[in-house]
């Protein structure tokens, strides 16, 4: 623990314990989110089973992740948007990201980081076992479906690991997500957790994936010089990942921004396909029996889903 996270954690305790009242309003400053989710992470590790231990939370302590900073104005944006529908063939732009951002989701619920991990076969094969491992132990039963169970090690799946501060509840706590990138859509979730929050924790994840998805936004990663960091005693920094946005999409976020757009939800955008347009109305004097070639074109505004055209003979 650096000198930052011990400060941290006095600045937001009443008596040495976690004041979530404290914690709730506080404001978090860069990697402040990350030093949290270590620490809340050590304290979770010590209470699981060595059989139930993930194996990407070795790899979030080990410093594999790559870090991605949420910028006010795109958090503005995927809290906005939707929930979509047709969010299909999802890629996650590296295996292992840390998203770095701290807001409130809900009036008692407040978001303090997450992870998203491509799970490879051998770890879902892993899975696989501690899960069997709970199934025969009577007195400690798996929180997993038997439907997630037998897909293990059959398809590309997701595990989104949500830190979160529940005011309610008057502590911090994880929950685990598995999504389907094909499907886009959540394969399991632990149902040990409450299911209160969980709706709106998947659709805020859906949202995000489809940002990392846009063909319209370019991804770059800058390194952060991890020895001088040791050496001043403080935490090392995972590689960040940074954006650039093409305009059209970087006008309207600023757009919704700057305007406080908050009562209305935002829809997508879309690819229109290269088409004739035939001129069939009356109404066009001069054109009607004519064609024209249209070009393709972005139609409607925010996100874009990805899309998949079949060709046709």
């Amino acid at each position: 623990m650096d000198e930052r996270t011990e400060k941290l954690l006095d600045l937001v305790s009443t008596n040495g314990a976690l004041d979530s009242n404290k914690l709730f309003d506080f404001n978090l400053q860069e990697f402040d989110t990350y030093r949290l989710f270590l620490y809340s992470l050590s304290q979770v590790e010590n209470q699981m089973a060595k059989q139930e231990r993930m194996p990407y939370l070795n790899k979030f302590k080990n410093n594999v992740f790559k870090t991605f900073t949420i910028k006010p104005d795109i958090l503005h944006l995927l809290l906005l948007t939707v929930s979509c529908k047709s969010a299909r063939n999802l890629k996650l732009p590296f295996n292992n990201i840390f998203i770095d951002a701290s807001f409130i989701l809900e009036d008692n619920l407040k978001i303090m980081g997450m992870t998203f991990e491509l799970l490879t076969k051998g770890e879902q094969k892993q899975l696989r076992e501690a899960i069997s491992l709970r199934k025969f132990n009577s007195l400690n039963k798996s929180n997993y479906s038997s439907e997630f169970y037998h897909t293990l090690g059959k398809k590309d799946l997701l595990t989104a690991y949500v830190h979160y501060l529940d005011i309610n509840r008057k502590k911090m706590a994880f929950t685990n997500f598995f999504i389907d990138l094909e499907k886009g859509e959540i394969a399991e979730y632990n149902q040990a957790e409450s299911q209160k929050y969980q709706r709106r924790i998947k659709d805020f994840i859906i949202n995000l994936l489809l940002f990392f998805n846009e063909p319209r936004v370019t991804m770059y990663i800058i390194d952060k010089k991890k020895p001088a960091r040791r050496k001043t005693g403080t935490i090392p920094i995972p590689s960040q990942l940074r954006t650039k946005l093409h305009y059209e999409l970087k006008n309207y976020i600023e757009k919704i921004y700057i305007t406080g757009q908050s009562h209305s939800k935002l829809g997508y955008s879309y690819w229109v396909r290269g088409h004739w347009r035939r001129f069939i109305s009356p109404k066009f004097k001069n054109k009607q029996g004519q064609k024209t070639w249209i070009l393709p074109h972005i139609r409607g505004e925010g996100l874009m889903p990805p899309q998949v055209f079949e060709v046709t003979k």
